[in-house]
């Protein structure tokens, strides 16, 4: 957003293209924009690196070794983007789309709810 502004040559940053009170929802879609980017890199040394013939000393690579972590840390992700989108999203402050999100982040929440109860259930 910020560069399409200054693309227009309105300029300015991040912070003020929200209301005040409401800086902290910036920095929820920053750490939820790292999080993807770092799930992406993440996805693509795990299929790099996870052939058994390119395993490093010590067993197995970092990525896999990690994934179902970094899984988890993507979802939080997810749920930090709900969270930024209804509390800036000039569209979902109010009428059917708003209810049309809150029906998206209530599913997920149940689909996270029960695979994570599911994961950990096949760990004991």
């Amino acid at each position: 957003m910020v560069i399409a502004f200054w693309a227009r040559g309105v300029g300015g940053n991040a912070f003020s293209y929200v209301s005040v009170g409401k800086e902290y929802l910036v920095w929820i879609a920053i750490t939820a924009w790292i999080i993807f980017i770092g799930y992406d890199i993440a996805k693509r040394f795990r299929r790099l690196l996870g052939e058994p013939r390119k395993m490093i000393a010590g067993g197995r690579n970092f990525f896999v070794r990690y994934w179902q972590t970094i899984k988890l840390v993507s979802t939080l992700g997810f749920f930090l983007i709900l969270i930024h989108s209804l509390g800036i999203g000039r569209d979902l402050q109010g009428g059917t789309l708003q209810y049309v999100w809150i029906f998206y982040g209530t599913s997920a929440a149940i689909a996270t709810f029960y695979t994570y109860v599911e994961l950990c259930s096949d760990q004991d």
